[in-house]
C-alpha cells in the first residue's frame, strides 16, 4: 500500500468521526398551558426520532407562574414501551440553575443512540416540596395536540403511567393528556459534511488502487 494510500485511511480514521448537530424533532407551540414538575407526579414527551444516531442535546421550554426561581430537575431519555415511556434509562442529566425559557440539556457525553421512526420518552422530574409556591418549574406545552410523533404522559405512584386525570372534586373536568404536548427540541449528532467527503474520497482512491493491482508471476 503506497504512503499516498496510508495517508487517506490515517485522516479517514482521525475525521471519520467527526460530528455536527442537527435539529430533528421540534414542537414549538404553547398556548396558555404548562405541567408542574414535582415529586407526586413525572412528566413525560414521547417523540418519534426522525433521525438515527447519536442524541446531543434536548431543548426544553420551562417557566414558572409562581415565582421567579426555577427549581433544579433530572431530564431523562427512555425507550418508549406500546407508546408508553416505561422503558429502560439511556441516560439522564440534572439541570440546575433552570431559567424561564429554553433550556438546553447536554446529553453528549451520554452514549444514548436512537433509531429512526422508533418512539423514545423525555421525562422530567424533581424532589420539590412546594411545588406550587416559590421555586417550582413547570414545562410549557400547547392545548392541542400539534405534534403526531408523540404526546404528554404523566406518572405517580398510584396511577403508574395515565394519559389522564380525574380531579377529586367532580366540579373539575377531567384532564387529558394525549391530546397535547409539551415545547421540546431534539437535536442528533450526524458526520460532518466534511468528514463524508474525506472517507469517500478515500474509499474511491482505495478502490481504484485496487483494480489497477496487477498479480505477480
Amino acid at each position: 500500500m503506497s504512503r499516498r494510500i496510508v495517508l487517506i485511511v490515517t485522516l479517514t480514521s482521525m475525521l471519520g468521526g467527526a460530528q455536527a448537530g442537527v435539529v430533528d424533532q421540534s414542537q414549538e407551540v404553547f398556548d396558555g398551558s404548562l405541567f408542574v414538575i414535582s415529586p407526586d407526579w413525572r412528566i413525560a414527551q414521547t417523540f418519534t426520532a426522525g433521525l438515527s444516531g447519536k442524541l446531543e442535546q434536548v431543548d426544553l421550554h420551562l417557566t414558572n407562574v409562581f415565582d421567579s426561581e426555577l427549581y433544579p430537575s433530572t431530564v431523562s431519555i427512555v425507550n418508549v414501551n406500546g407508546g408508553v415511556p416505561n422503558g429502560a434509562l439511556l441516560g439522564e442529566a440534572f439541570t440546575g440553575p433552570l431559567v424561564a425559557g429554553v433550556n438546553s440539556v447536554d446529553f453528549s457525553s451520554d452514549s444514548i443512540y436512537l433509531t429512526s421512526g422508533v418512539q423514545y420518552g423525555i421525562v422530567m422530574t424533581n424532589d420539590d416540596p412546594a411545588h406550587y409556591s416559590g421555586p417550582s418549574t413547570q414545562w410549557r406545552s400547547s392545548i392541542t395536540d400539534v405534534y403526531a410523533g408523540g404526546s404528554i404522559w404523566s406518572f405517580s405512584s398510584t396511577t403508574g403511567w395515565v394519559q389522564s386525570y380525574e380531579p377529586e372534586d367532580p366540579l373539575f373536568p377531567i384532564e387529558t393528556y394525549f391530546d397535547k404536548d409539551t415545547v421540546f427540541t431534539t437535536h442528533m449528532a450526524v458526520p460532518a459534511p466534511s468528514s463524508l467527503l474525506l472517507v469517500t474520497c478515500g474509499s474511491l482512491l482505495l478502490l481504484k488502487k485496487r483494480r489497477g493491482a496487477r498479480p505477480s508471476l
